[in-house]
């Protein structure tokens, strides 16, 4: 029989345990908050905001949202899990230095990640400003990237290893990525087995010292790209768009429409067995505008503007809508 004395202990216990659970459980909140002069310590309530993305994170429950009060410079964050940083309506800095990324995506396969309303800046040979390991979906708006120029840097870096990550890209500024020895925009690069579909709508991806977007599927047997571009302005890039999955790497599938490629030394450039399709795009002022490498094809929907460049270059196949 247990005696009266350890059936009070082991009672207490059992109560001190609860405490403990119910702290535990109470100190992840599905709203959490940030600010210019907020405090790394507490809750991240809207009273009491917290300093950084990424001490936020840590009390905030797995598919709940960060916001910002004020304007500030909140630090680089790595997420694990699914949430929203949103901050459309303040001027929400990421800053960050040599050898670091701007927002590292690392959740799982099923988690749902949205970003809006940044302006993340790299310097001092910052990495990337966004970079994708894995994830369900990502979603990106309102959000500028500008400045990670280290020796490949790129503004926006997908290369996610899970199965299907499905990226949205809306209202978006990718600009001044890259060095001489390489980078640029945005690199698309699934792992082996991987698949990632990618759409833009209302982007600016100018200034990149090499490429504006790059889709790359070289080494990635069994990868899966498809990206699809509408409303979309590649300017002053080395290179506006390249595709490049050759026979026996993974597989691409590409769609730009309603966009602009302009003064680029290479408006597109297409190295894939696999045709891209282009409709009611202006691709005009490059130095070259449709560059196809080997036996590469381009499908035109028969309504694009191909002109006006050194180098016009010329669609393979031309089909009618219907």
């Amino acid at each position: 029989m247990i005696s009266s004395f350890k059936k009070i202990s082991l009672g207490s216990a059992a109560v001190l345990a609860g405490a403990l659970l119910s702290t535990a459980a109470s100190a992840q909140s599905t709203r959490t908050w940030v600010s210019g002069t907020g405090v790394d310590a507490g809750s991240c309530t809207r009273a009491a905001p917290c300093q950084t993305f990424a001490f936020a994170l840590t009390t905030t429950a797995a598919g709940g949202e960060i916001n910002c009060v004020d304007a500030g410079g909140f630090g680089s964050a790595t997420i694990t899990q699914a949430v929203s940083i949103i901050c459309d309506n303040v001027e929400a800095g990421v800053l960050v230095g040599s050898g670091v990324d701007g927002i590292t995506v690392s959740a799982g396969a099923s988690d749902a990640v949205t970003i809006s309303g940044l302006d993340i800046r790299g310097d001092y040979g910052a990495l990337t400003g966004i970079r994708l390991n894995s994830a369900g979906s990502l979603r990106i708006s309102n959000t500028r990237v500008h400045g990670f120029a280290a020796a490949t840097s790129y503004g926006v870096t997908l290369t996610s290893s899970s199965a299907l990550s499905t990226v949205i890209m809306d209202n978006v500024s990718i600009s001044n990525n890259g060095s001489s020895i390489g980078g640029g925009g945005v690199f698309v690069s699934p792992a082996s087995n991987g698949g990632t579909t990618l759409a833009v709508k209302h982007a600016a991806i100018q200034n990149n010292t090499q490429v504006g977007m790059r889709i790359d599927t070289v080494g990635k047997t069994g990868a899966t790209v498809l990206v699809t571009v509408d409303d979309g302005t590649f300017t002053s890039n080395s290179t506006g768009i390249l595709v490049k999955s050759p026979l026996g790497t993974g597989v691409s599938a590409l769609t730009v429409v309603n966009s602009t490629l302009q003064f680029n030394g290479f408006g597109v450039v297409v190295n894939t067995t696999y045709a891209p399709f282009f409709g009611n795009n202006s691709i005009t002022n490059n130095t070259t505008g449709l560059l196809l490498n080997g036996t590469s094809a381009a499908t035109s929907f028969g309504d694009n503007r191909l002109g006006g460049n050194n180098t016009d270059g010329a669609f393979t196949t031309t089909i009618t809508t219907k």
